[in-house]
């Protein structure tokens, strides 16, 4: 199988080019990595693996640090620690790295249970990440720490498969309502033949505009006037869905980049979107900072979106200073500060899922193994359970009481409302 950069491995040394690190010799994976067309490297180095700047989740790191990575006006490290220190309390990026800290203290303890994939860049020559970007950056947090961790287990392609990409993203996490519409965007362009540029976007306008490609006719992206036969029964099996949910997904990616990018760090959800979409143009990025910042529901959204249909649009100035007023301001940043109880039990019912495909559903044989090798992390394993049982509830009663208070409306304050400025003479 020919691997491009392999015939410049040194086989006794086992050295890959461009580092000293010595490796074990390449071998041919499982059965499954080889319907792949991939080898296994058993620590490959990290420092020689870029990140893929088009991918279906959008990336770890911001991706103008991202970009200054792969141009390599910056190392991984110095990428790294300005992310880090730029982090806000209670924004989805900080919960990013929460999650990658988590990931990290796992490796540390247990190893890596999957190795990243990877590819050679046929026009740079780099290799670059496929699918596993999180693990990539938690061995750099690891090596940040300790100073170690100089390589990565990898399954080597010898070309970039994007729907391995998808099939890895869904087993992972599922993917944001912005990552899907991106990942049926690139789907649908690598079947088309359309790939994107060795070098990175130069703006946030060609980023999108690489994705957008999707929404073009086939006859100005391709030349030709009508698709392949049989493209969308095709691409539907490969992604698992139906053809109108494809071109919903789709339809969102006429959102500005700048909604764009902030929808998907906030998982705002289809119809969300769609409700911000029916908005004038104009209105569309603040309608998608009001939607991540107070939490509306597409129906509000809507109702927003009528308003601006007005002329004058003094109506919908009216109920955007009701939204906005200080009880608002306050509201905002408690539930900012604590994502939605759905969001958490999400990732709960993720992470066991995850637990059970390693485990095959025998918990018992993976609680003896841990108890086994990590007696002491097994005690804190369990009391950080207990915790996370305990807040859980806690959340539960708490949404449940706000519940049952908003549902509660006093008499006099009915009154007092039917008079404004006057006391209850009740």
């Amino acid at each position: 199988m020919d691997i491009p950069g392999l015939e410049d491995l040194d086989v006794e040394s086992g050295r890959l080019p461009g580092t000293s690190i010595e490796t074990h010799y390449l071998r041919q994976a499982s059965k499954e990595h080889e319907d792949e067309g991939g080898f296994i490297a058993s620590e490959y180095p990290l420092v020689v693996i870029e990140p893929d700047f088009y991918q279906g989740r959008g990336g770890v790191l911001p991706r103008n640090l991202a970009f200054e990575v792969i141009r390599k006006t910056i190392t991984h490290l110095e990428a790294l620690e300005a992310w880090i220190d730029g982090l806000v309390e209670g924004t989805p990026e900080h919960e990013e790295y929460l999650r990658l800290v988590s990931l990290k203290e796992s490796i540390r303890s247990v190893g890596l249970l999957h190795p990243v994939h990877i590819y050679m860049d046929a026009e740079t020559k780099a290799f670059r990440l496929l699918a596993g970007e999180r693990r990539y950056w938690a061995f750099w947090l690891l090596r940040m720490e300790t100073g170690e961790y100089e390589t990565i287990p990898a399954v080597i392609h010898a070309e970039p498969s994007r729907f391995l990409q998808i099939t890895e993203n869904e087993e992972v996490e599922p993917l944001s309502t912005v990552g899907r519409a991106r990942q049926v965007a690139i789907a649908y362009l690598e079947m088309l033949g359309v790939f994107p540029a060795a070098d990175p976007p130069a703006s946030d306008e060609e980023y999108w505009g690489f994705y957008r490609q999707a929404l073009l006719g086939p006859e100005e992206l391709l030349g030709q006037k009508r698709l392949p036969d049989n493209f969308w029964p095709q691409l539907g099996d490969r992604l698992g869905m139906h053809r109108v949910s494809m071109l919903g997904f789709l339809g969102l990616l006429r959102l500005p980049e700048a909604g764009l990018h902030r929808a998907d760090k906030w998982r705002l959800n289809q119809s969300q979107i769609e409700a911000i979409l029916a908005a004038p143009e104009d209105l569309q990025e603040r309608f998608v900072d009001l939607a991540t910042a107070h939490l509306l529901p597409a129906p509000e959204i809507k109702r927003m979106a009528r308003l601006a249909a007005i002329p004058g649009r003094a109506a919908l100035e009216a109920a955007l200073r009701e939204l906005e007023n200080p009880r608002g301001e306050e509201h905002k940043y408690k539930r900012r500060q604590r994502p939605p109880i759905e969001v958490q039990m999400t990732k709960v019912l993720g992470t066991f899922r995850a637990v059970q495909k390693v485990t095959g559903g025998d918990f018992r044989s993976l609680a003896r193994l841990i108890v086994a090798n990590k007696p002491k992390e097994a005690g804190d394993l369990c009391n950080q359970l207990e915790s996370a049982a305990v807040a859980l509830r806690a959340e539960l009663e708490s949404a449940a009481k706000e519940t049952e208070e908003a549902s509660t409306v006093p008499e006099d304050s009915e009154a007092g409302s039917n008079y404004p400025g006057q006391g209850s003479n009740l």
